[in-house]
């Protein structure tokens, strides 16, 4: 499955803000995620070498990492990546992917929440991949897979 069907966060951290942005920021949103999705602690994992944490989301488990950009100098991105099997079939086949996208839905707006709050964290704005428009909410960035896919709404 192509990541492009999954959300993403960009975002800028002031050089000063942070000394450990990725781990700081991972650890300020399990504790912000706490009360509704049940967050493990913020770690490394062993998989790949980013700061990540797992999250469950209507009884679906995604995995939400934050790494340096390699693009632009002062640039963070956060990935939503499905952490169970159940969630990547349902995104292969299309027609089941709706109530995976209102619960990931849910989550990035949680995000976004933490990160207009986090002090030094500037210019977040949401996408699916490179390729395709990027916008500056979840709710933005929701609407316009709705009408992609053809959906009914969250």
């Amino acid at each position: 499955m192509r990541f492009q069907r999954l959300p993403y966060a960009a975002f800028n951290v002031k050089p000063d803000a942070m000394a450990e942005p990725d781990r700081q920021l991972t650890a300020r949103l399990s504790q912000s995620l706490s009360s509704k999705f049940r967050p493990t602690r913020a770690q490394k994992h062993w998989s790949f070498p980013h700061w990540a944490l797992d999250v469950t989301a209507g009884g679906d488990r995604f995995l939400v990492s934050v790494h340096k950009s390699k693009a632009r100098k002062d640039g963070w991105i956060l990935r939503i990546i499905p952490g169970a099997a159940r969630v990547w079939l349902a995104l292969l086949r299309q027609q089941t992917a709706e109530h995976v996208f209102a619960e990931l839905f849910a989550v990035c707006r949680e995000i976004h929440v933490c990160l207009a709050t986090t002090p030094g964290v500037v210019d977040p704005y949401w996408g699916f991949s490179k390729t395709q428009p990027t916008v500056w909410t979840p709710e933005q960035l929701f609407e316009m897979k709705y009408k992609q896919e053809g959906w009914t709404g969250p």
